[in-house]
């Protein structure tokens, strides 16, 4: 593939959910090494920094780094919430947004942008796609670099203040779940936000609706670290739903 890096305001990032083609994918971290635009994306085995091909994965990927506390670099933490039968659902961004307040207020001053995941668009011909509780909700982030940690530590208190439960993975592994989708917050991972391509007849796409919401940036340094003691009980918890 092809990577880019791209800069715009908040007003305009819908555009490049609703523009997206069918070759299109984002990140929301950066290729570390700041190479010129474009450069090639490969695979581990065919990567040639010196010839400008870099892998996709996370030692080549990182989100803007802090310079100084006066001008951080700002970036996208994106939220997944996939239902998937056990979890809790929710009939709207709004309503998931509400959930995840419980635990981080903050979030309730922050802006967001949601769109329904691309697959809830595909539907039979002629009939109108299914109401899905799959959505993407992006928040703007005042300190781009502190996505991953950021990321981690929300989830442990989504656990802590109960909202955990375990999905089974086909191999019979016991995965511990929430709200959210704990493994999106590294820097290389993909957000695929372009059209399907629909191969055969009786299908149609329909694109999901976007919703949006005023209000500041999310300031990620407000949710504290756990503490020893709420370590302790994170892993307690985990313990007992397993």
């Amino acid at each position: 593939g092809i990577g880019e890096t791209i800069t715009c305001p908040w007003a305009e990032f819908p555009d490049y959910l609703t523009k997206a083609t069918t070759k299109n994918a984002l990140t929301f971290g950066i290729n570390k090494y700041e190479p010129s635009d474009p450069y090639e994306v490969t695979t581990k085995a065919k990567e040639n920094k010196i010839d400008g091909a870099y892998a996709r994965i996370k030692d080549n990927f990182t989100y803007p780094q802090l310079v100084d506390d006066i001008h951080p670099p700002h970036g996208i933490l994106m939220l997944d919430h996939d239902p998937d039968g056990v979890g809790k659902s929710f009939a709207s961004p709004a309503e998931f947004i509400e959930h995840l307040t419980r635990v981080f207020p903050d979030i309730a001053r922050t802006a967001y942008i949601a769109r329904g995941s691309v697959s809830a668009g595909v539907h039979i011909e002629g009939e109108q796609p299914k109401p899905s509780a799959g959505f993407h909700v992006y928040l703007p982030v005042n300190t781009a670099s502190d996505i991953p940690r950021f990321g981690k530590v929300f989830f442990k208190r989504m656990i802590l203040g109960g909202f955990g439960y375990i999905v089974l993975a086909k191999n019979g592994r016991m995965d511990i779940r929430s709200a959210f989708d704990s493994c999106v917050f590294s820097p290389e991972r993909l957000d695929f936000v372009a059209p399907p391509l629909l191969i055969g007849a009786g299908l149609a796409y329909t694109p999901p609706e976007i919703t949006s919401q005023k209000g500041d940036f999310l300031y990620t340094n407000g949710l504290q670290e756990l503490t020893a003691d709420e370590r302790k009980e994170y892993s307690s918890i985990v313990a007992e739903l397993r």
